[in-house]
């Protein structure tokens, strides 16, 4: 006689990672050298496969769950959310589950997207908080400077309260932690969204740091 594990051994929830059908199939394939059972189900319907999944609910599901099971009820579980994935391990006897566990972290923290960590609300929150400060600064020039200042430099402001709010809706409604696509699929901007994204950004964010750098050279 086992005790029943109510709660999971080890457990790790991700946000900022970006998943295709290839890394799914890859988490299925190590369950199945493990020889665990693998079960597919969302809050509705429990699937035969990946492929039926899809059929039912589209490469962009709001929410699945994947778990691996061994004879002994040892198991690794997954669930996708729309924009977070939460891995569980119930392990206290053999520790396969444990292992399982650590190689579908590192599959898992091999796929950071790089965009979801650029696109962070607080990096152009403190932007905004360092453009405020400068402002305020500026108000110990003679009067008539500063207003000339502030001509140019309030437009702007509006840069960063703009990203701010891109970055939020990014993570909030556009970011999935998975899609059922296999990442070769969807042509030259599907493959190399992330890459692009990080090439403008980073060269907005250039145009912003040396307007800045000519304004303080100017004042002082």
């Amino acid at each position: 006689m086992r005790k029943k594990q109510d709660s999971p051994v080890q457990s790790k929830t991700y946000t900022g990672v970006k998943l295709y059908r290839d890394d799914i199939d890859l988490i299925l394939s190590l369950f199945h050298e493990y020889e665990y059972t693998t079960y597919i189900s969302d809050n509705e319907f429990e699937f035969e496969s990946l492929n039926e999944l899809i059929d039912k609910r589209g490469v962009a599901p709001t929410y699945f769950y994947i778990k691996g099971k061994d004879e002994e009820h040892e198991s690794v579980s997954i669930s996708f959310e729309k924009n977070r994935l939460t891995i569980n391990s119930y392990s206290d006897v053999k520790k396969v589950a444990i292992i399982i566990f650590s190689q579908i972290r590192d599959i898992i923290e091999s796929r950071i997207s790089k965009i979801y960590i650029i696109l962070n609300p607080g990096f152009y929150i403190s932007i905004i908080i360092v453009v405020f400060l400068f402002l305020i600064a500026l108000l110990s020039l003679s009067k008539e400077r500063a207003i000339s200042m502030y001509s140019l430099l309030l437009p702007l402001f509006a840069l960063p309260v703009l990203a701010t709010i891109i970055s939020g809706v990014y993570r909030d409604n556009i970011h999935r932690v998975v899609i059922l696509k296999r990442k070769h699929e969807g042509g030259f901007w599907k493959q190399n969204a992330d890459k692009i994204w990080l090439l403008i950004l980073g060269g907005l964010i250039g145009v912003f740091i040396k307007f800045i750098l000519e304004i303080v050279w100017k004042a002082i």
